[in-house]
């Protein structure tokens, strides 16, 4: 085994294996739905079996590293720790993938579920801020019902080529404007 500066090059391949890895599994969030969840699996089971080093050969860097991509599993991913060891333990690429393919579905599916329910609850907490104050720019159609001014007394609707505009009337001579469910003017 050759040593460069102190770091061998079996080190210095699994960390930039790592980076290269972290960096395909970030641009693998962008896609979507069960997709994201199916790559981004897929990235960081890789970056576990390319940096699968004994332990006294792994530096600091790349123990950090590892641990980035176990408490990701872990954390965003709801994986058990056997779970994670079953799949790391699987070398060959092909038979690995196929392990990722037959429980991606079910992960992705406690995701949308979590992501849900931080929705509502963030929704939730933002029509209780919403409830003692009169409509802005920017609500939406939930959060104006939500606001001091309630449900209109009636809806004109408009629908162009390019938006639909709608005009809630209150009592009062008050007027919102909404763009495609999003308040662009408020006249009272």
């Amino acid at each position: 085994m050759a040593i460069l500066g102190g770091c061998s090059n079996e080190l210095k391949d699994a960390k930039k294996n790592a980076d290269a890895g972290m960096y395909m599994y970030e641009e693998s969030q962008e896609l979507d739905g069960d997709d994201k969840v199916e790559a981004g699996l897929k990235w960081l089971f890789g970056i576990l079996d390319e940096t699968d080093l004994p332990q006294k050969q792994m530096d600091n860097e790349l123990r950090d590293k590892r641990n980035n991509v176990l408490n990701l599993l872990s954390e965003k991913y709801m994986m058990t720790d056997e779970e994670i060891k079953e799949i790391s333990s699987i070398k060959e690429d092909d038979s690995r993938n196929a392990k990722i393919d037959s429980i991606y579905k079910p992960i992705a599916e406690k995701l949308a579920k979590k992501q849900d329910l931080e929705e509502w609850k963030q929704q939730r907490e933002r029509l209780k801020q919403v409830a003692n104050m009169d409509p802005t720019i920017g609500m939406t159609k939930k959060e104006v019902e939500a606001s001091l001014w309630g449900t209109p007394d009636s809806i004109n609707t408009t629908v162009t080529a390019h938006v639909k505009s709608e005009q809630w009337v209150y009592d009062g001579y008050r007027y919102v404007y909404f763009d495609d469910g999003i308040v662009t003017s408020i006249s009272y």
